[in-house]
């Protein structure tokens, strides 16, 4: 998926999902604007939605597509979680080694991507640290380390700190191209951005053309999703039917999944009415 993206210049989309609605409405998405999708869960939400039913959902779903569904593992927190996820089927992984040490972070990774391309899946890893809206703590990817941590690794995608944060709206971060360039041209790993909801469409499409191949997505969508359930639910009226707030959610969550699928195609979104990202 990420080679065919390559090669016409665009990007692949990679949506955090937590539930069936969430899920249907990435795959509803990628239905409509006939475009590969990634389904991503975040292990840290492994407590409240089993690998193993998502697994069996997202394949049983995506057979009756037209077009290429991954399934990933986002930001992996050990090697038990990232081996469960291989076990359910997951096409791609990803493991986070946030703030340890450099050498044991590469240690840890390869260690990861030796068992993940066994079971003939994608392995993903953090170079630098992507913060959180209103926290401290990023730390830029440094060029220079991005060959040695490739070759050292053997991962397939490197997510890339050049300046996204998770949790932002629109145009509230900027990217540091000069930063991406030099990270490009030390490594032909495929490479990953998170925190794209803070990210204007002129940046991220900037950022395909330098050589992005992957975002991640959640942030604006899930905001989206939670202002249609409140529109639904006006104050001083009676109770709504929790299946009228659900469906009202789940078709706001893919209408943003669908203008980002766009945007990564390389095409303008047409806005909504919230200017809100």
């Amino acid at each position: 998926m990420l080679g065919a993206a390559r090669r016409r210049r665009r990007a692949v989309g990679s949506f955090n999902v937590f539930n069936l609605e969430t899920i249907e409405a990435v795959l509803g998405a990628a239905r409509v604007r006939r475009s590969p999708a990634i389904v991503a869960f975040t292990e840290r939400l492994a407590e409240d939605f089993d690998l193993e039913t998502l697994a069996l959902v997202v394949r049983h779903r995506a057979a009756g597509l037209d077009v290429p569904i991954g399934l990933h593992l986002d930001h992996g927190q050990s090697e038990a979680g990232v081996l469960r996820a291989l076990r359910a089927g997951f096409t791609s992984v990803m493991y986070d080694g946030a703030g340890i040490p450099y050498e044991e972070k590469v240690r840890r990774t390869r260690a990861i991507a030796d068992m993940a391309h066994g079971f003939s899946a994608a392995v993903e890893a953090e170079l630098g640290h992507v913060p959180r809206g209103g926290r401290q703590g990023e730390v830029l990817a440094d060029p220079a380390l991005v060959a040695d941590f490739v070759k050292r690794t053997g991962v397939d995608v490197v997510a890339v700190a050049i300046g996204s944060v998770h949790g932002l709206k629109a145009g509230e971060a900027r990217l540091d191209f000069n930063r991406l360039r030099a990270i490009r041209r030390e490594t032909d790993a495929h490479l990953s951005l998170h925190g794209s909801s803070g990210i204007a469409d002129a940046g991220l499409r900037r950022g395909i053309r330098e050589g992005i191949t992957k975002i991640s997505y959640f942030t604006a969508a899930s905001r989206a999703a939670s202002l249609a359930m409140r529109a639904t639910w006006p104050a001083g009226r009676s109770v709504p039917p929790y299946a009228m707030l659900s469906v009202a959610a789940r078709r706001a969550f893919q209408a943003r999944i669908e203008e980002r699928l766009v945007v990564y195609a390389g095409g303008r979104r047409r806005r909504t009415r919230s200017t809100e990202d």
